[in-house]
């Protein structure tokens, strides 16, 4: 008597994989594209003091594919790190019929489950512009989105709290600390593609790819995080900024996400207002330092 025992079960590593693994091939390959035309460039301004206007031109073309590309590859890491829908494994009653109630109103807008359940939470009307709090899983997945999209909250400490006001103490003096072990460089996209064009005595680029799909590009050793509200390279201008985000720049969320639905705006469509309190600031002005650009000649 013969005893079969079942296949392995395999599992694919299905399509948002594959075009994860296409787009960060096609990033290095324009990275090398990148790096090959922008060492003639410097060849040329060595040879004869300036660079045939061709190539420069074309520098600054794959440059410019360059950052498209990133965010294709950032989008595309995003979307896989994504949950799968519908798990409701470990909710306790109390979460389960709030996420019925919120599923029922946010599909046909019947909200008196949801009213039932905020009166009973002593928190219905509480938001100024009106609407519902989110069930807490939605809450806690916005919340880890918020932290892979904003650029400063990604790096910067992020604290919650459930009033309006944060107390905090801090020393005048401040520590004695190696900042830049948790360092990273914050500029916008154009700045980092000029950046991106320098070279050490060594010959080594300065910014180098990001390792892996959804990685961070490096610049002299440290991780580059781009912000678009960094303004350009200008005389006058702190264009890059470097320092340890977590122990200098503070984020605050108001414990709490409401929605509020509107089928009468856009008809046939139905709109949804998602709002949240959210505050920031400098919490040591010491471990982030401002990077200054000025013109030749200037004091």
């Amino acid at each position: 008597m013969t005893n079969h025992q079942p296949a392995p079960e395999t599992k694919s590593a299905g399509p948002d994989h594959a075009a994860l693994a296409d787009s960060f091939d096609e990033f290095m390959s324009a990275f090398e594209a990148f790096r090959e035309e922008n060492d003639r460039r410097l060849r040329q301004i060595e040879a004869r003091k300036s660079a045939d206007v061709v190539t420069v031109e074309k520098v600054d073309r794959i440059s410019d594919a360059l950052d498209r590309q990133k965010q294709v590859l950032d989008s595309l890491a995003l979307k896989r790190a994504r949950p799968a829908l519908g798990r409701e494994d470990g909710l306790s009653v109390a979460a389960l019929e709030r996420k019925e109630a919120f599923e029922s109103y946010m599909r046909s807008g019947d909200e008196q489950a949801l009213r039932t359940l905020e009166t009973k939470d002593m928190s219905y009307g509480s938001g100024p512009d009106g609407g519902y709090l989110v069930p807490d899983t939605i809450e806690a997945e916005i919340g880890r989105r918020l932290a892979a999209i904003s650029p400063i909250r990604s790096i910067a400490s992020v604290r919650q709290v459930s009033t309006a006001v944060l107390k905090k103490p801090f020393t005048v003096t401040g520590p004695v600390a190696n900042y830049r072990q948790n360092a990273h460089w914050v500029m916008n996209r154009k700045t980092q593609g000029a950046i991106r064009k320098f070279k050490d005595i060594d010959g080594n680029y300065l910014w180098q790819p990001p390792a892996a799909p959804g990685g961070r590009a490096m610049l002299m050793g440290f991780p580059l995080v781009e912000a678009e509200d960094m303004p350009d390279i200008a005389p006058g201008e702190t264009s890059i900024a470097f320092g340890d985000f977590q122990r200098g720049y503070l984020v605050v969320d108001r414990t709490g996400v409401r929605v509020l639905r509107d089928p009468y705006s856009a008809k046939p469509y139905v709109l949804f207002y998602i709002t949240k309190r959210v505050g920031g600031g400098v919490q040591d002005f010491d471990a982030i330092k401002l990077l200054k650009f000025g013109t030749a000649g200037e004091p």
